[in-house]
């Protein structure tokens, strides 16, 4: 029996000279894995629709393991993201972070409208906003996922206006100088950092567009995506292979 699916292609793997294994995330099933046979030879129908970061309308034939793909009917594409460096390692960089998030088969439509909506704000917006919609889209799926830390303040003595306070991993939050006994510099959140993790964190992800950054610095949202990783990589015990690209490239520390 034929399955139809709307889905984003996080993943597009060479499995042989002209097949690929796709790793799809869908807006009815959640993650999935296909097997588009000759889907990279010269005349293959459907290229641009199993490419990486494609919007399109699938049909598939099921299977133990994964699915096989019967056809595929181009819905969207970021051709943006192709273009452009900077905007690609950003895209790689959240669609990793959905692969990691989710088991197959986990259904989250919220996380698939986020994405799509991400992906086209990435190619659109300018450069020096891609850093602050890539920590908005963290906030956001560690938010869908239940296991973002809480920053509403000093877990400990509830201080909401410390100069700056740590992130403790094993807690999932923050503690304000005068209660941390250690200091690791790499965890430490000012305070203008903790303000724009508030701001983002609350707004309606189709208000970033529309929002100003002017007030924060660059360096304070890239230092908050780089702790923000180091937590996801400590929480789910996986790391993001595309980080490190990412972060040479930004130079990230």
């Amino acid at each position: 029996m034929i399955r139809e699916f709307h889905g984003i292609v996080l993943k597009n793997i060479k499995f042989s000279e002209n097949d690929r294994i796709l790793t799809v995330f869908t807006k009815e099933r959640g993650k999935i894995s296909v097997m588009a046979k000759n889907a990279a030879s010269k005349k293959s129908k459907v290229i641009a629709q199993t490419s990486t970061f494609s919007y399109s309308y699938f049909c598939l034939y099921p299977g133990k393991n994964f699915y096989t793909l019967k056809s595929a009917d181009y819905i969207k594409s970021f051709p943006g993201l192709q273009t452009d460096l900077e905007r690609l390692s950003f895209a790689s960089y959240i669609s990793e972070l959905v692969d990691i998030f989710y088991e197959d088969k986990m259904e989250e439509p919220i996380t698939f409208n986020l994405i799509i909506y991400i992906l086209d704000l990435l190619q659109k917006e300018k450069l020096e906003k891609l850093s602050f919609i890539t920590l908005a889209f963290m906030l956001k799926l560690l938010g869908i996922s239940g296991i973002i830390p809480d920053f509403s303040g000093c877990s400990i003595c509830s201080a909401t206006n410390d100069e700056y306070y740590i992130l403790d991993f094993d807690s999932g939050s923050i503690l304000c100088s005068k209660c941390t006994m250690k200091h690791f510099s790499m965890n430490k959140i000012t305070s203008k950092q903790l303000d724009l993790i508030n701001k983002l964190t609350y707004v309606n992800v189709n208000d970033i567009k529309n929002m100003s950054f002017d007030v924060f610095t660059l360096e304070e949202c890239n230092n908050m995506i780089v702790i923000l990783n180091n937590y996801i990589t400590y929480t789910l015990h996986r790391k993001t292979n595309s980080f490190k690209f990412l972060s040479d490239m930004l130079e990230l520390k």
